[in-house]
């Protein structure tokens, strides 16, 4: 093995002898080339960490770019979500909104119509009720109409009657009840009403003309409008009634009680009222022309703005009695040294 060797190494030399000889060898002219060297480890190993770091840059930078992508889908997935949610909130207010104002409206419709049912039934139920209240009434008052007739010894109740519109002309209710009875617009004109019982009546607009109401008892009753021309209510209570705007031209009061009693506005031309009390009672704005009131009383009364023409007003006691704008005349007649109003 070292014969073999020492041969090859002899062998080299001599070629190197002869070649210097010959002149420059190839390999004279690779040893003269520049020499390629082999990289240093430690700069490879830092290249080859730089570029795994570069990769690892590269990849977490791409991680990054896909979360991103990611997180922008999610927010726009989530946006998306947010406006889906307030959508179908939207409907539903909207469905149950609409839901409730038809289920209102079908609930106040139905109401309405149900009201209006019973409105209906009720009032044809007291239209019922009140003709069968007229002729139950008319059947058991005795006499016919234009008869006077005599309720014997019958006492005849017909309080809280519906009697509105009633025809009774003529009929004769002597001591009759009609206490709180509904008379509104009734014809109980030429009725005989002697000593009968109308308190807290509504007698509004209702005939009373040439009515004979002696002893009768109208205590708070309403007469508003009524017509008692001519009527009889010698002597008759009517405290506290109210007979604002009422007729009663030429009837007799002579004696009545009308203390406290409304009589705004009423007609009471030419009617007798010696002796009726009168104290309290509201006549602003009545007529009294030529009417009689000698020894009436009419303390406190109010008679602003009446007319008092031809008024009879001798021994009248006006204490208190409010008489501003008061109208009269020369033929009106005053209390004994009372100074009449300018």
């Amino acid at each position: 093995m070292a014969v073999s060797s020492l041969w090859l190494w002899r062998r080299w030399a001599g070629t190197r002898e002869r070649g210097a000889e010959a002149g420059p060898t190839s390999d004279d002219a690779r040893s003269r080339a520049p020499v390629r060297r082999s990289p240093d480890p430690g700069v490879a190993a830092d290249a080859a960490a730089a570029s795994d770091a570069a990769a690892a840059a590269r990849a977490a930078a791409a991680e990054a770019a896909a979360a991103s992508d990611f997180a922008a889908t999610a927010r726009a997935a989530a946006s998306e979500a947010r406006r889906r949610e307030r959508r179908l909130r939207w409907l539903r207010r909207a469905v149950v909104s609409n839901a409730g104002t038809s289920l209102l409206t079908g609930a106040v419709l139905a109401a309405a119509v149900f009201v209006a049912t019973w409105r209906l039934e009720q009032n044809l139920m007291d239209e019922a009720s009140r003709r069968d209240d007229i002729r139950f009434v008319r059947e058991l008052a005795s006499g016919e109409p234009g008869e006077a007739g005599s309720g014997g010894d019958r006492v005849l109740s017909f309080s809280g009657f519906d009697l509105r519109e009633g025809t009774f002309r003529g009929f004769s209710f002597v001591g009759a009840d009609f206490s709180r009875s509904r008379l509104e617009r009734a014809d109980l004109s030429d009725a005989d009403l002697r000593d009968a019982d109308l308190s807290d009546a509504d007698l509004s607009g209702a005939n009373l003309s040439d009515a004979d109401l002696a002893d009768a008892r109208l205590i708070d009753a309403d007469l508003s409008h009524a017509n008692l021309a001519d009527a009889d209510l010698d002597p008759a209570w009517l405290d506290g009634a109210d007979l604002h705007g009422a007729s009663l031209t030429g009837a007799d009061l002579q004696g009545a009680n009308l203390s406290s009693t409304d009589l705004r506005g009423a007609d009471l031309t030419d009617a007798s009222l010696q002796g009726t009390y009168l104290r309290r009672a509201r006549l602003d704005g009545a007529v009294l022309a030529r009417a009689v009131l000698t020894d009436a009383d009419l303390r406190d009364a109010d008679l602003s703005g009446a007319d008092l023409r031809g008024t009879d007003l001798t021994d009248v006691d006006l204490g208190n009695a409010d008489l501003t704008g008061v109208q009269h005349d020369d033929d009106t007649i005053w209390p004994t040294g009372f100074v009449p109003p300018d």
